[in-house]
């Protein structure tokens, strides 16, 4: 198993303790919020191996990549006002408690081999984030499908310009090379496409955006650092599905010779073909939302799509995705219980996640809505690297469920910008093993005359018969 160590972020709060109530939190949230301060206390998680050795010895590239669902404009529907508080007494909402059937379930795909979930919460005593769908205490599951879908934050806590600076703030702070977005407006009504891309050409980075299909408001969206990578090839949006509007994005992208310190000499030879070395492509997604069997059926059709298209590439891929579902058994709506099929698809397909490949296992949430009604809870986002030349060397742990169970709302709040947090993870791109030349022992052989001409047909025929060998599979 991985071997892991963890080194715990700043505590941005004052005096290091961390207030619970409405009133503080109202009064950081007003505040000019420091791009340098980490609301949350993660931790990155680092494995030891032997590819990780060999990378250590300077045998590749290494790259930061972050995927963030930084939750759109024309999605992000509050509840009353600022004004408002979110509970009578400012204390934390408790975890709602799903109901029995949320512990039933057969193992997960991803981790029936090693036993380690059998799709039920821990019993240890400890607070855990929902697995799917938890009804806030006294709410009627009926009526809570008829009433509006709006988050437990305040509306005004949700208004754009308070929420893209600590957007902002949240992706430049890690510093990534490489950044896949969902859930960025990109409609003529609402367009923050242009905004976003200007802030980042200002912070070095280029980037390309991919709307969905139809009538959607949104789509995805991917930046790249101009110091360290340059497109190679022009950027594919991929329709996932005949039913749906989603799309992927697929961008080639290079390692910028000098960009890097590993790898260079290598690619100072006269053989061009080396360069291959320093390509990969990013592909962004956002899969169908729903917490249903139809859903599901959905997803594992545009996964597929995203799959066939990344075999087909000659180069090493990079998946940063919102897979709208878990790794995990999931509590859907009226106490259904929804099997995952997409992520077991994934990475039986070829796909690893980078996050289970460091740490041994899946976080156990990646987004966290606090909705009116109830709470929703998985881990539906996903860095995955298709190639065993993509080597992960650390992931930034989730925060700990504690820190979210301090805000009423849960996710997005006063102080928090989304209802996911960015998946951040340290990639190696290795060069491809090429085979060793070595002295033949034998004695060399005698020298053949040359082959007769040929006798039957035109030479024009025997200039085609040697075009298709040569043109044949290498």
């Amino acid at each position: 198993s991985s071997r892991f160590r963890g080194s715990r972020g700043r505590c941005p709060w004052p005096g290091g303790s961390r207030c619970k109530h409405p009133g503080p939190l109202r009064a950081m949230a007003d505040e000019e919020q420091d791009e340098h301060v980490q609301l949350f206390n993660r931790q990155w998680l680092e494995v030891k191996d032997d590819r990780a050795e060999q990378a250590d010895l300077g045998a590749g590239v290494a790259l930061r990549v972050a995927s963030f669902n930084i939750l759109a404009d024309c999605l992000a529907r509050g509840a009353g006002s600022a004004d408002q508080d979110a509970s009578a007494d400012g204390a934390a909402a408790p975890l709602p408690t799903p109901p029995d059937s949320a512990y039933v379930g057969g193992a997960a795909e991803d981790e029936e081999a090693d036993g380690e979930d059998d799709g039920r919460l821990p019993a240890d005593g400890m607070p855990h984030a929902p697995r799917g769908v938890a009804y806030v205490a006294g709410v009627d599951p009926d009526s809570a499908e008829r009433a509006p879908k709006t988050f437990r934050c305040p509306q005004d806590a949700l208004k754009w310009d308070l929420r893209w600076p600590r957007l902002r703030s949240e992706l430049l702070r890690e510093n990534a090379d490489i950044i896949g977005l969902q859930e960025l407006d990109l409609s003529e009504e609402c367009n923050h496409g242009p905004e976003i891309l200007t802030d980042f050409e200002a912070a070095g980075y280029s980037g390309t955006f991919a709307k969905k299909k139809g009538r959607a408001g949104d789509g995805v969206g991917l930046l790249w650092r101009r110091s360290r990578l340059e497109a190679c090839g022009q950027p594919e949006i991929w329709k996932l599905s005949r039913t749906s509007v989603h799309v992927a994005l697929a961008q080639p992208l290079r390692v910028r010779r000098g960009g890097d310190g590993s790898m260079q000499e290598a690619h100072n030879g006269d053989d061009p073909s080396q360069g291959e070395d320093l390509e990969l492509v990013v592909v962004v997604t956002h899969l169908k939302a729903g917490l249903t069997e139809e859903a599901e059926q959905e997803r594992l059709m545009q996964a597929e799509t995203v799959l066939k298209r990344v075999r087909v590439m000659a180069r090493p891929a990079v998946l940063l995705a919102d897979l709208n579902c878990g790794s995990r058994a999931l509590l859907a709506e009226r106490g259904k219980v929804l099997q995952p099929k997409v992520y077991g698809m994934l990475t039986n397909g070829g796909f690893r996640s980078a996050y289970r490949a460091v740490a041994g296992r899946e976080p156990e949430w990646t987004c966290w809505g606090g909705w009116q009604n109830w709470d929703v809870a998985s881990n539906f986002d996903y860095a995955m690297c298709f190639s065993q030349r993509l080597a992960p060397r650390r992931v930034l742990e989730v925060p700990r469920v504690e820190e979210i169970l301090a805000f009423p709302d849960r996710l997005p709040n006063l102080c928090y910008p989304s209802d996911h947090v960015p998946i951040v993870v340290d990639l190696t791109l290795l060069p491809r093993q090429r085979p060793t030349s070595k002295p033949s022992l034998r004695p060399p052989s005698k020298v053949q005359p040359p082959a007769a001409p040929a006798v039957h047909g035109d030479a024009a025929a025997a200039r085609k018969r040697g075009t298709e060998v040569a043109g044949g599979p290498a």
